[in-house]
C-alpha cells in the first residue's frame, strides 16, 4: 500500500491552514507571541502524539476509539467521538469564514462585480455545498490525495497572487 495519499493528504492540512490562517494570527499576537504559541503548541502536540503512540502500544490498540474504550470505558469513548466530531466541524466552520473572507476578494479581481454579503454568503454556500459536503462522503480516504493535490496547486497560486500584490 503506497504512503503517497497520507503524505499528500497531510502536507495539505498542514499548509493549508498555514497559508491561509497564520498571517492573521502573525497580525493579532504579534511576531513574539504568535512564535511562542507556535513552538509551544508544537511542543505539547509532540508530547501527546507520544503518549498516545505509548498507551496504544501497552494496550495494542490501533484506532483512536478503541483506545478510549479501552481507557475510558463506554462513557469516555463517546466523550472522544464526540470531541472528535466537534473539533471537525469547528475545523469546517473556520476554514468556511477565512475562505469567506478571502474568497469575495479573490472573486472581485477576477470578475469585477462588486461583492455584497448576498455574493460572499451564495460563494460560502456552493463552495461548502459543492465542493465540502461531496468530498467529507466520500468512503474512501485514499482518493482524497488528488484533491490534496489539487489544493496544493491552489495554495502555490495562491501565495504567488498574494506575492505580486
Amino acid at each position: 500500500m503506497s504512503t503517497r495519499p497520507v503524505v499528500f493528504n497531510l502536507i495539505n492540512c498542514i499548509i493549508g491552514v498555514s497559508v491561509l490562517a497564520m498571517p492573521f494570527c502573525f497580525q493579532e499576537c504579534g511576531i513574539i507571541l504568535c512564535a511562542m504559541a507556535i513552538i509551544s503548541s508544537s511542543w505539547l502536540t509532540k508530547k501527546s502524539c507520544e503518549l498516545l503512540l505509548k498507551s496504544g502500544h501497552v494496550s495494542r490498540r490501533r484506532s483512536y476509539e478503541s483506545l478510549a474504550l479501552a481507557t475510558y470505558g463506554g462513557a469516555g469513548k463517546l466523550v472522544v467521538e464526540t470531541s472528535i466530531i466537534g473539533l471537525l466541524m469547528g475545523t469546517l466552520i473556520a476554514m468556511n469564514v477565512i475562505i469567506g473572507d478571502i474568497l469575495p476578494s479573490i472573486f472581485f479581481n477576477f470578475s469585477g462585480v462588486q461583492v455584497s454579503w448576498l455574493v460572499r454568503a451564495v460563494l460560502m454556500t456552493i463552495l461548502a455545498f459543492g465542493v465540502g459536503l461531496p468530498l467529507s462522503l466520500m468512503r474512501n480516504l485514499h482518493s482524497l490525495a488528488s484533491f490534496s493535490l489539487l489544493s496544493l496547486i491552489f495554495y502555490m497560486t495562491f501565495v504567488a497572487q498574494v506575492k505580486k500584490a
